[in-house]
Order: C-alpha cells, then sequence, then structure tokens
C-alpha cells in the first residue's frame, strides 16, 4: 500500500490533472520524456488511483508487471509479446512501457501500437511510454500526446524535506541546524 498523503506532497498536482485530461480526452498513447523513472512511477500510481485503474510496468528485464505484484504477466519480457498480451487482454489500466523507444523502428511494435491506440481511444486505458530521448516515430504521431515532466521544483523538495522530518520526529528526537551556502 502506498502513503498516499506522501504522493501528494511529492507530486504536483497539475502533473496528475494534465494527464487525466489527456486520459478523458481519449490519448490512447502517452509519451512522457524523462530521467526520473521513480518520480514517474509515482505520479502513475497517484493517477491510477485517481482514475481508478491498475498500473502495470514493462521492463526489458522484468516483462509486464501489476503494480504491487511480482510475477509478470507469462512471456512477456518481449515487447511485442507484451503489447500483444495488453491487447488480447482488453483489461482497462495505465500500461508503462519503459525504454520501449529502443523498439519504435520495428514495424509489429509500431503497429501493435497503433492497433492498442483504436482500442483505448474508445475504452479506458492508456499507453505510457517512458525514457529519456524518446522520439515519436512518424507512423505514430498522430496517436500520441507527449508530456514532459519537468524536474522537482524546490518547493517541491521543501515539502517533501519537511514531511519526511515530521514523520521521523514522531518516531525519535530530531534536531535540524540549516545554514545558508554562500
Amino acid at each position: 500500500m502506498r502513503p498516499v498523503a506522501l504522493l501528494r506532497v511529492v507530486m504536483p498536482q497539475e502533473h496528475v490533472q494534465e494527464l487525466k485530461l489527456l486520459i478523458r480526452s481519449r490519448y490512447a498513447i502517452i509519451a512522457i520524456e524523462t530521467g526520473d523513472e521513480d518520480r514517474l512511477q509515482t505520479l502513475l500510481q497517484h493517477l491510477g488511483d485517481q482514475v481508478d485503474l491498475p498500473v502495470f510496468t514493462w521492463s526489458h528485464s522484468k516483462g509486464l508487471i501489476r503494480d504491487g505484484n511480482d510475477q509478470a504477466a507469462y512471456n512477456s519480457r518481449q515487447p511485442t509479446t507484451a503489447l500483444a498480451h495488453v491487447r488480447s487482454s482488453g483489461f482497462p489500466a495505465i500500461y508503462q512501457f519503459k525504454a520501449l523507444y529502443t523498439h519504435l523502428s520495428d514495424p509489429t511494435v509500431i503497429s501493435l501500437l497503433t492497433d492498442l491506440s483504436e482500442t483505448f481511444s474508445k475504452a479506458d486505458g492508456v499507453i505510457v511510454l517512458t525514457g529519456t530521448g524518446l522520439q515519436v516515430p512518424e507512423a505514430l504521431r498522430a496517436h500520441v500526446a507527449v508530456f514532459r515532466l519537468p524536474p522537482p521544483r524546490l518547493d517541491e523538495y521543501e515539502n517533501l524535506l519537511v514531511h519526511i522530518l515530521r514523520d521521523i520526529k514522531k518516531r525519535m528526537d530530531v534536531r535540524i541546524n540549516i545554514t545558508k551556502s554562500v
């Protein structure tokens, strides 16, 4: 179970609201450029909670795994197999594909993403492509909304630090001395 209150502190609501709008507008594929996969995972989990969709994450090393589980869908380490699984399951969810951009020159991957775009433009669910240097191929551009997750702002770090310290202080005595550096 995720600490939902801490999620709100870490992730500004405007990012969640923008992604909710894209999903409600029936964008079936969202490309999110970021190098901060942990922060993005938190954002997608929070988004899934708000739109009442489970989150699945695919990676080359693990395959397609539902958030909170350890077991990958059978034989889902290959991108074409994982995408075909999503297509055949018809299960509404947020499907994050990490670093799938390395396979976006594969015509089968493009075809499966196009099929899924048609499916999710009419039903709940979304494919989320993530990574750094993400380039959407011409064949997919009409089906993809691009979202850039900016780095955390100073106030986000400060807010997170305040909440972490408040939590720690409940369990032990903590003294903090912060000086301004020049």
